[in-house]
């Protein structure tokens, strides 16, 4: 079974609340700036985010895929204390040692402050659970680059060890972790690091992906070269490889290099090369039925990786030809 099939937001818990600048237990502090944050019930495109950011906080995010926005907080200074969601689907905010700016266009939070839901986001989380996707979108400003933690900017979570999805400041990179049956609980078992986005206190625009395993980053309408792909990143989890680089280059050297090896005695003539070939686009293959199946961009790591196994392959075969005076 593919692993995407069981790599969906499908248990998240409908009893969590959204929480803007902390962690529900107020242990995960962030310190920071605030303008709006969206929720969409389904993975925006490439030219969505790029039109969004290039609307602008003032022209409203309501501009464009409004048809699957099912949460907006729009963080402007407003009667009282309590902040609305603008589609109805979720509850009010409130919270704690946060101000609104000189403009009143966002709020700070300080600190050991926060903005709490209500009550539980049980609309937002249904219909994320019923599409399989979704995306969050914040306009933000981080007043201290070196906070940790991760800091959390906006979560839907109980505690630091269970959550439906976090995105969160890890010093200058942004970690975005999403529960699903394969991540865990804490879906901390495979997420998304992307690296240096925080780099200054300017105000960005911030839009995580998720789809069937899917998850990527735009920074201010830039897709971020870092993305935890459904392929290279899950599988060699699955297996129980691990999760950095080195666990992906023993997933391929385990299933490639038994396979190159095989491959290269199939053939009768140009052994070496029809080795590399036919590897590559076995690959290729698995390449592209992620690509067809989840959007997923084509994985050129995977391919590289699998060439080098093929490489090996071929010359452990090359080596086992002339041991056994094998003739080609």
């Amino acid at each position: 079974m593919s692993p995407y099939l069981l790599n969906a937001p499908v248990n998240w818990d409908e009893d969590y609340h959204l929480l803007i600048g902390n962690e529900a237990t107020l242990d995960r502090p962030w310190q920071g700036q605030v303008f709006r944050v969206a929720v969409f019930d389904r993975a925006l495109g490439d030219a969505e985010i790029q039109a969004r950011y290039q609307c602008g906080m003032e022209d409203g995010p309501m501009s464009t895929s409004a048809d699957s926005i099912v949460a907006l907080y729009d963080l402007a200074r407003t009667e009282g204390d309590t902040l609305h969601d603008r589609t109805g689907n979720g509850p009010p905010l409130a919270g704690a040692r946060y101000q609104w700016d000189d403009n009143g266009k966002g709020l700070i939070v300080h600190s050991g402050g926060y903005l709490r839901s209500i009550l539980p986001m049980i609309k937002i989380v249904r219909a994320v659970k019923q599409t399989r996707q979704f995306s969050v979108e914040a306009w933000v400003r981080t007043l201290d680059l070196s906070q940790r933690g991760p800091a959390r900017i906006v979560t839907i979570s109980d505690s630091p060890s269970t959550r439906n999805f976090t995105l969160g400041q890890d010093g200058e990179d942004l970690n975005f972790r999403v529960r699903t049956p394969l991540t865990g609980l804490n879906g901390v078992r495979t997420h998304l690091r992307a690296k240096a986005v925080f780099q200054d206190e300017d105000v960005h625009h911030l839009v995580a992906t998720f789809n069937r395993g899917l998850a990527r980053l735009a920074v201010d309408g830039k897709i971020s070269r870092d993305a935890t792909r459904a392929d290279i990143d899950y599988l060699p989890d699955i297996l129980h490889f691990g999760q950095n680089t080195a666990a992906q280059v023993a997933f391929c050297y385990v299933v490639f290099f038994p396979v190159s090896v095989l491959l290269f005695f199939v053939f009768s003539y140009h052994r070496f090369w029809l080795t590399m070939i036919t590897a590559f686009l076995l690959a290729a293959v698995i390449e592209g039925f992620y690509v067809v199946t989840i959007g997923q961009p084509f994985g050129w790591y995977l391919l590289s990786l699998v060439l080098l196994m093929a490489f090996l392959g071929g010359v452990f075969g090359r080596l086992l030809q002339s041991h056994c005076n094998i003739v080609e």
